[in-house]
């Protein structure tokens, strides 16, 4: 096994049950071979063009909120099942089982878009969702990009994040609101007051979590695109209450030069298992 050194707690955890919209903040998450249970278990998909809706490209889609209805299932680390409830900017609000979901959420953002649950008719292939090539240019000409195969993710299915790194850069730019709604990590680890890119120094090693089986393997830094310079709505409720957020440029400029645009880490689940809000983490060579 080798060496091992604990390195934080977990201090939050979240998790995203339909892409690109507000995730939910909770005291535990299940981790499957695939990644989180019940993460980007749905998107929105274009009628006419087939692909994914990101924020990304689509920034109304940060407007609503959507939590998980039941026990999580569905997503890269789960199987069928499961439902989500979405809370729409004006209030209402519509299941992923309701049949006039594709109808409601069609005329909130002005286009045909259908609702569907990760894996659905994907198998190994992959959806495209757009971007654009400069993250601080809403202008700028939409190109196509695949998500992982067989889920909505973008990438790895775990994005880490440490409050050494958000503070890091809350010193480099104090202009800007370092939220971690931001950067909608599933993981964000309190190093208690050690400075600088922590996460960056476990690339290529393992992090377990306590006393559960839980272990990932932490492969490449996260590279930042145009979402977290979005505005996001203030949350009310859940574990506390948090403001809204402005949209800033800055942040992307600062990362960029500070970080090379990067901030976090991405990793892959070696062993399955539940992390709960408290864990130790523990990183190993």
């Amino acid at each position: 096994m080798g060496a091992t050194q604990a390195v934080g707690r977990v201090t939050e955890l979240w998790r995203y049950p339909v892409k690109s919209m507000q995730g939910e903040q909770v005291t535990s998450l299940e981790l499957a071979s695939g990644g989180v249970v019940g993460d980007r278990a749905f998107g929105l998909v274009d009628a006419a063009t087939g692909r994914l809706l990101s924020a990304k490209s689509v920034p109304a889609l940060f407007e609503a909120q959507a939590r998980t209805v039941g026990e999580p299932a569905g997503g890269p680390g789960g199987g069928p099942g499961g439902s989500v409830l979405i809370t729409l900017p004006d209030g209402r609000e519509v299941g992923s089982d309701d049949p006039d979901a594709a109808a409601v959420l069609s005329a909130w953002l002005g286009r045909d878009v259908v609702l569907r649950r990760s894996g659905d008719e994907l198998g190994d292939g992959s959806i495209e969702f757009e971007m654009r090539p400069e993250p601080d240019d809403d202008g700028g000409e939409l190109f196509a990009w695949p998500a992982r195969e067989g889920t909505f993710l973008d990438s790895a299915p775990v994005h880490v994040l440490t409050t050494a790194s958000l503070a890091t850069m809350g010193a480099v730019q104090t202009e800007s609101v370092w939220d971690v709604r931001r950067f909608r990590p599933n993981l964000l680890i309190d190093t208690d007051g050690i400075g600088g890119f922590v996460e960056d120094e476990w690339i290529g090693r393992a992090v377990a979590f306590g006393s559960s089986d839980a272990v990932l393997s932490v492969g490449q830094a996260c590279g930042r695109c145009a979402m977290p310079n979005r505005a996001q709505p203030a949350v009310v409720g859940g574990s506390a209450d948090r403001p809204a957020l402005p949209r800033d440029i800055g942040v992307f400029r600062a990362l960029t030069a500070e970080h090379g645009n990067n901030l976090g880490v991405y990793a892959d689940v070696v062993t399955a298992g539940p992390i709960a809000v408290a864990d130790v983490a523990l990183l190993r060579d």
